[in-house]
């Protein structure tokens, strides 16, 4: 996935500050919430059946993580 992105972002077809939103959306984030339980532990009491994330971030790269997303 990060290959892919570096190749868009060479061959000009991606913006690196919206290639670094698509990392974190389509790999950080995947790979955190797959190892929860196993590298990450939850709270206890938490029910990991229903657990939902956010992502924050500066109002000014608000355009980029769009952009991301719709990617």
């Amino acid at each position: 996935m990060r290959q892919d992105v570096v190749t868009r972002e060479r061959q000009g077809s991606l913006d690196p500050n919206i290639g670094v939103h698509e990392i974190i959306i389509r790999g950080q984030i995947p790979n955190y919430a797959s190892n929860i339980g196993k590298t990450y532990d939850l709270p206890a009491g938490v029910n990991a059946q229903k657990i939902r994330g956010g992502y924050s971030v500066p109002e000014n790269q608000s355009n980029n993580v769009e952009a991301a997303l719709n990617n």
